[in-house]
């Protein structure tokens, strides 16, 4: 309880923050197919050393004083979580390849797998997280409850492949589960700018849609009325249907 509640409870809750602090800060390049996650670039990540390392610290503290509570786990994910959101992949790794390795009749091995996945992406090892996400695909015992973030991050790794139907899909089964508000615009975003360059103008509209009537930050807003006049643009309708709708997203630009 004490090593739950007093010191990874709220080592947990100042990296959920840190994180959350991040999203505002990442740089989107709306010319090219955005990225799922908003980790932010390597300069943003350094400056959350002093967070990450304090939340180390108190994941350090259970495992080196409370070695038998059933958090310490728990507690070396959150050290790779660390280690991953402060930029240092090596260490990230490590840790949760030590967690699947050491917890490998457990459940939690499954978490440490999802975040090898993702440290293996952002490290730009794009086909090495194809290998390793087409392995847990072979696994039946992966968790249900991980399934919609894999989803995501599948999606990432083909958009960032270049194999657009099959990002899609993932894509769109890891938007269906996820209540997370902030991967919901992102997912919807991505989605249309995929769809917009597989043609198929209907769907990227609907998307699009989706995102500017959300509570999106203004910059995805505009992007996302930009992308609606392109795909009304393509999309086979009526001539006066085509320019009422339009006139009504290049109102919403202004």
């Amino acid at each position: 309880m004490v090593a739950h509640y007093n010191v990874y409870y709220h080592g947990e809750k100042m990296l959920n923050e840190a994180v959350e602090d991040l999203i505002p800060l990442h740089k989107d390049d709306f010319s090219k197919p955005i990225e799922v996650y908003p980790y932010a670039d390597e300069a943003t990540a350094t400056s959350l050393k002093p967070k990450m390392e304090e939340v180390m610290k108190k994941a350090s503290t259970v495992i080196s004083k409370k070695s038998r509570s059933k958090w310490v786990d728990d507690c070396f994910i959150l050290i790779g979580k660390s280690h991953f959101f402060k930029g240092d992949m090596f260490l990230a790794d490590e840790a949760f390849q030590f967690v699947n390795s050491q917890y490998s009749d457990q459940p939690i091995r499954y978490e440490a797998k999802l975040w090898i996945l993702k440290t293996l992406l952002r490290e730009g090892k794009v086909n090495d997280a194809e290998a390793t996400f087409k392995s847990f695909q072979r696994d039946e015992k992966f968790p249900k409850k991980l399934q919609d973030d894999l989803n995501c991050v599948a999606g990432d790794i083909y958009t960032k492949m270049g194999l657009y139907p099959e990002a899609i899909l993932f894509l769109e089964a890891g938007l269906k589960g996820t209540k997370n508000s902030v991967l919901k615009y992102r997912l919807n975003f991505l989605l249309a700018q995929l769809y917009l360059i597989t043609k198929d103008y209907e769907r990227a509209h609907a998307h699009y849609s989706k995102v500017a009537k959300s509570n999106a930050p203004y910059e995805f807003a505009f992007q996302s009325n930009v992308g609606i006049v392109k795909a009304l643009s393509l999309i086979h309708i009526s001539e006066p249907t085509r320019l009422r709708r339009i006139s009504y997203a290049v109102f919403c630009l202004k």
